[in-house]
């Protein structure tokens, strides 16, 4: 379990709209625990991913379904060692 000193580099793909929603309800409390990062494309999600900073991906499944599996194989791709 991280503690309150660990930073949680969190990829949010999708929507601005959801994206700034997760953003508020993790950052409501006034934590500093997550680094959030949003980013809306295939290309720079797959670009991000494979940079190894990130440790949780989140998508916006309620867009394009057809979408969201790219991604999730896009992130197999760039990052086959994490869990995704």
């Amino acid at each position: 379990m991280p503690t309150n000193e660990t930073v949680i580099r969190i990829l949010l793909v999708g929507e601005a709209k959801g994206a700034q929603r997760v953003r508020e309800l993790l950052e409501s409390d006034g934590s500093t625990q997550f680094q959030i990062e949003h980013v809306m494309g295939l290309d720079v999600a797959a670009e991000r991913l494979s940079s190894d900073n990130v440790d949780v991906l989140l998508l916006d499944m309620s867009s394009r379904r057809q979408q969201g599996r790219a991604i999730v194989q896009a992130a197999r791709a760039a990052a086959p060692d994490k869990p995704w």
